[in-house]
Parts: structure tokens; sequence; C-alpha cells
């Protein structure tokens, strides 16, 4: 027998012999515990679709660069601060991107590039990774997170939960079964530089295999990709603005000059986008405002 550390028996420890057949499918799990043992009533938000149980996982590669993404609604005002997805093939390298979709986005990449980095995982299972800062993501507003899989073998990889339908049970005398629900406009994935819809590909399917007096064996969940993110007051960010050597009387010819200061009221840095109109550039720029810090601007 050997001792395994876990939050129950003797001192956090149980006992499994060696001629144990119990266990069939071992799996271990390295757990979030930054707010352990704290006395706080804080919570935070994950934003997720990937809801079924699922039995199975389908992975399909193909030579040809493919990516998958999630597009999220911010539920509240609240702050990214990371982002998960999952692999099943040891020795995956995955690409993340995080985007600030515009309004009416074409796709999950139509935005703002809030950031990207690689991974590469030596086993496979779900990861979840830390941002380099908070992003604030007003309520209402949507966000993607965008993530490329390349594996071992130099393909790429798209991998979907997915466990039994009804139909199958009842056709073939399962046990059990799973439902799952996909919605319009959640989850996609681009291929070759053409984005789909997993919701219409996966109708398409079903609508083909009903056509032919098929059974749909298999029902297919939402990607597994999820972003982590903080409740914030609002507003997060207070804004004000004033003239500078304000007159009694303006004339036509007159310059006028405003100064505007912004401060970031939360606990993490969050990056702002500044309108063209308002940098010496002419173009979109970022500014990063540390916690407590207030940016000024004439």
């Amino acid at each position: 027998e050997f001792p395994h550390k876990n939050k129950w028996g003797n001192d956090g420890y149980f006992y499994l012999s060696y001629y144990d057949q119990s266990i069939c499918v071992p799996e271990s799990f390295n757990y979030n515990t930054e707010n352990y043992g704290k006395e706080s009533t804080d919570y935070y938000l994950i934003d997720q679709y990937d809801l079924m149980p699922s039995c199975e996982v389908y992975v399909n590669a193909v030579d040809a660069e493919l990516s998958m993404a999630n597009v999220f609604t911010a539920s509240e005002n609240q702050v990214l601060r990371a982002v998960s997805t999952e692999t099943a093939t040891p020795g995956t390298k995955v690409t993340y991107e995080i985007y600030r979709l515009n309004d009416a986005s074409a796709n999950p990449r139509d935005g703002q590039l809030l950031e990207k980095f690689e991974r590469t995982y030596e086993y496979g299972g779900y990861h979840r990774e830390n941002l380099q800062k908070g992003y604030l993501i007003p309520a209402g507003e949507k966000y993607a997170i965008v993530v490329t899989l390349l594996l071992p073998n130099e393909q790429h990889g798209m991998f979907i939960d997915m466990d039994y339908s009804k139909e199958a049970a009842e056709a073939y005398g399962l046990g059990s079964y799973s439902t799952a629900v996909i919605n319009e406009g959640e989850s996609l994935y681009c291929e070759d530089g053409e984005w789909m819809d997993l919701y219409k590909v996966i109708t398409e399917v079903k609508q083909e295999k009903a056509q032919k007096g098929e059974t749909n064996v298999f029902v297919y969940d939402n990607f597994a990709i999820k972003g982590y993110a903080d409740p914030v007051e609002s507003p997060e960010l207070t804004a004000s603005q004033s003239v500078v050597d304000e007159k009694d009387m303006y004339y036509p010819e007159d310059k006028i000059t405003y100064k505007a200061s912004v401060k970031n009221k939360s606990d993490a840095d969050l990056t702002v986008l500044l309108d063209s109109s308002l940098t010496e550039l002419g173009t979109d720029a970022e500014r990063v405002i540390k916690s407590g810090e207030t940016f000024e601007l004439e």
C-alpha cells in the first residue's frame, strides 16, 4: 500500500492497495487555491458554455491552420484575468489570443487584440493560464478567446467533448445519455481563414442524418474554452475633463485646450484604448493604467 494526500482520512492521507482494481481511469487535479482559507465573500466569474457531461473527446486533426474560439458577453462589469482550454494529446502547443470585440463583429478576431501568448503542455488535460494583466470588459460587451492547437506531428487539432444521444440510448438500449445545448454565435472555428459556427455545422449534420434515416449516435458540446474574471463596481474607471486656462470669452481663432484624467479604481492594472481624436498620432493608442493611478492627457 502507499499513501495519497487528500482532504479526508488520517492527517489528510488515505491508503490504496497496489492490488486495488477499482480505479480504471486515473486522473490528477491541481486546484486553484489562491483564495483558500481566506475569510472573504468575494466571488469570481467563469464564462463558459461546455456544461455537458461527456464520455469521449472527438479529435479532428488537419494539416490546414485551424483555430477554435468562444465568444462571451460580459454579464456585468468585470476584469478578465485568466483563460483556459482543453488538450487531449501530450506535447500540444497552444496559442492563446484574447480580443475585445467590435460592435457587430464579423468573427472572433474582429476587434482589439488584448494579449497573445503560447504554452506547450507535456500532458493532455485542462489548462488554466493567468493573463499578464487584467482587462476591463464592461457589462454587455463581447470578448473572444481564440486558441490554436499545434500537435506534435505538426497538424492542427480541434477537440469537442461528446456523449451518446437520447436517440442512440433508445435505439441501442444504452443505460445513459446526455443532452447538449449549443447556441448560435457561442463557439466558432476557423479553417484556412474561413470562420464557421459550430452550432450551424452540427445542425446541418443532424439534418443530413435525419434525411437519410440514420441515427444521430452522438451529441456534441461547445468548445472547452473558459474565461475567468473578477466582478468590479461600476464605474471601474472614473474620468473627468476640464478646460486649461479657461477664459470668460472666446473668439473664432482661439485654441481651447482640454485636460482629461482617468483614474483606475480597481485592484488590477487596466488597459484603455484612446480614440484617435485624443492622440497626437492620429491613430488609436493603448495606455496601461496601474491600480490606483491616474492618467492625464492634454
